[in-house]
């Protein structure tokens, strides 16, 4: 009689095995699982680093700016161009076996590809009027610049703005006085019951139009110094395509209008980066650029003779201020017109002649001072009997070529150039500090097409990810400088 068969104990392990081995494979799915998420979100991160890793080197370079160059050294920038780029990077990152010498032997375990790669938003450099390209140039100097020193760089701006310094009206006044001081030219005056004579009279205010008609480089920048002849066709670069409605457009967070600590800063910026008359730029396709900000035409000449016509306005302004509160000098002015308009044999003539005397005494003065400043020295913002230069005696012919001495105390030729560009809109400013920087990117080999529209320095991306085990996931990240 043959005995029962006892396979209790191999059913158990069997039974035990089996939820065992179903255990391991939930688990092994589990991992699989999440590592395919963590390790999708790992290899997209890497692919956005290393897309923003590929910042265009010139701009880093010449500008201290980090911003990516949509088309990649061609003519046209692209988006399309960034998504292949991220595609590129997903991949090179996703695929093992290509990497392996025995590549047949390896399974891989996640069998990930990323699918549906697309970049949904971009900010570019030309985005909302340059703001945010401001911003990025204020980064590059803010660790550079107390605040002491912006602190008094604002206390003389608003200096300049109390006083009215840069509301010249005083041209407006030497025309009216002209007009009035040429009415008498020809009236006949009797000079006894029989006698008549003519009335010869030429304004004191001549020698200023002569002076002018000559410009105002001519009397402040030294024979023996050049000036650049440097032009550029505007039609080309940023500031005129923003007018055209040109530039390319990208969809990342807005930037709102610079306040007043970061305009100032961003002034720095611009004169520690552009060059200017004195302190040329090497290889810039201008070469007074700082220049070209404040006048914006296309030629170095103009640009330079236009902010020497400013600081001369703003001279004469501050220097009428001072002849007018020193009665010494009104009462030098009163006596030399009272001379005049009796010789003349109009005496009801003497305000306008003493006008006119003041303007012209203020204006060779401004001159003066204007030199001094193109000369490197400094002027005080407003006079006093120390420093004032000219005396009456010589207004009445056009000064001499000489070398203006300045002084120990008061503010330099770049002090003008931050008045000038704290005054002027924010807009204009930056449009051409881009117009400034393309001209520049576009002397280097490779770039002769560099736009700054097709820059950007923020992206965002989204794609799908598939595994060849059942398993979709959607990743999205936004990157930035």
């Amino acid at each position: 009689m043959m005995r029962p068969l006892k396979g209790y104990l191999t059913v158990y392990v069997s039974l035990c095995m089996c939820v065992m081995i179903s255990l391991c494979l939930v688990l092994i799915e589990g991992a699989r699982r999440s590592t395919i998420r963590v390790e999708g979100e790992l290899i997209t991160d890497i692919a956005m680093e290393s897309v923003l890793a590929e910042y265009h080197r010139e701009l880093f370079y010449q500008y201290n700016l980090f911003y990516m160059d949509s088309s990649y050294g061609t003519a046209e920038p692209s988006y399309h161009k960034v998504g292949n780029r991220l595609e590129f990077y997903l991949r090179k990152n996703t695929v093992y076996g290509e990497e392996l010498e025995l590549g047949f032997l390896y399974k891989d375990f996640l069998g990930m590809e990323f699918q549906d790669v697309q970049v949904e938003k971009v900010r570019l450099a030309t985005d909302d009027n340059g703001y945010g390209f401001a911003r990025r140039a204020i980064e590059a100097v803010k660790d550079d610049v107390g605040i002491a020193y912006l602190e008094e760089v604002l206390k003389l701006v608003q200096k300049v703005e109390e006083r009215e310094l840069l509301d010249n009206g005083w041209e407006e006044k030497k025309d009216e006085v002209d007009s009035q001081i040429q009415s008498y030219d020809g009236k006949k005056i009797q000079l006894s019951e029989k006698e008549w004579t003519i009335v010869d009279v030429v304004s004191p205010t001549k020698i200023v139009d002569n002076m002018q008609g000559k410009g105002i480089l001519w009397w402040v920048i030294p024979g023996d110094v050049g000036i650049s002849g440097q032009q550029v066709d505007l039609t080309q670069y940023v500031s005129e395509r923003a007018q055209r409605g040109s530039l390319n457009q990208g969809n990342g967070e807005r930037q709102e209008n610079l306040e007043t600590l970061e305009r100032l800063l961003f002034q720095e910026y611009l004169l520690d980066y552009t060059g200017r008359y004195g302190a040329e730029k090497e290889q810039g396709l201008l070469a007074y650029q700082t220049e070209y900000l404040i006048e914006g035409e296309n030629s170095d000449s103009e640009n330079l003779a236009g902010v020497a016509g400013k600081i001369c306005a703003v001279r004469q302004v501050a220097n009428m201020a001072y002849l007018l509160s020193n009665a010494e000098k009104v009462e030098l002015a009163k006596g030399a017109a009272m001379l005049l308009s009796t010789g003349l044999l109009i005496p009801e003539a003497e305000p306008l002649f003493e006008t006119a005397i003041l303007l012209v005494w203020g204006y060779m003065e401004s001159v003066y001072d204007t030199k001094a400043l193109f000369s490197g020295k400094k002027i005080p913002l407003i006079k006093t009997d120390e420093s004032w230069h000219y005396g009456l005696d010589s207004i009445w012919s056009e000064p001499e070529l000489e070398a203006a001495q300045g002084e120990e105390s008061g503010q330099t030729y770049e002090d003008y150039l931050r008045i000038f560009m704290f005054f002027q809109k924010q807009e204009t400013l930056i449009h051409r500090f881009m117009d400034v920087v393309e001209m520049d990117i576009r002397l280097t080999e490779g770039n002769e097409s560099f736009r700054l529209d097709g820059c950007l320095d923020y992206l965002g991306m989204s794609s799908m990810i598939h595994s060849a085990y059942g398993y979709d996931f959607e990743i999205s990240r936004e990157r930035g400088y």
